[in-house]
């Protein structure tokens, strides 16, 4: 059991909720958390579902949102998330297709690079606009 434990926010990818719950026990990453629980060997954690068993990806359970791999952000909800957690927060509705734009603050998105999603907070060079 882990000793800091806390919800994910409303809308946080599932993800993103492990890649903060690691941090606040002291773990580099989901990666190194599941590893050092037991719950992977080897395997690294890359999107919102790679930590499920196989049986459960195929059935879709937690349904990819789009299928380019992609993970966006609001620079300004990434700010705000960072002042209140500390770490970046992936929302859902930043995901979905076609959202190019805040829903909350109407500013444009950015991408992550694919080596940054398990930092707590990306590098500026890590975010490209959409």
């Amino acid at each position: 059991m882990l000793p800091n434990y806390f919800l994910p926010e409303v809308d946080e990818l599932p993800f993103s909720w492990m890649n903060r719950l690691a941090l606040a026990n002291g773990f580099k990453d989901t990666n190194d958390m599941l590893q050092s629980l037991g719950f992977i060997k080897g395997k690294a954690v890359k999107r919102q579902h790679d930590y499920l068993a196989e049986d459960l990806q195929q059935e879709r359970l937690i349904p990819e949102l789009n299928e380019e791999e992609h993970l966006y952000l609001c620079p300004c909800c990434m700010q705000e998330d960072i002042k209140t957690h500390g770490a970046v927060v992936y929302h859902y509705q930043h995901q979905y297709p076609g959202a190019f734009t805040c829903w909350k603050h109407g500013v444009n998105l950015l991408h992550v690079a694919p080596d940054a999603r398990l930092k707590p907070i990306p590098d500026e060079s890590d975010l490209t606009p959409v």
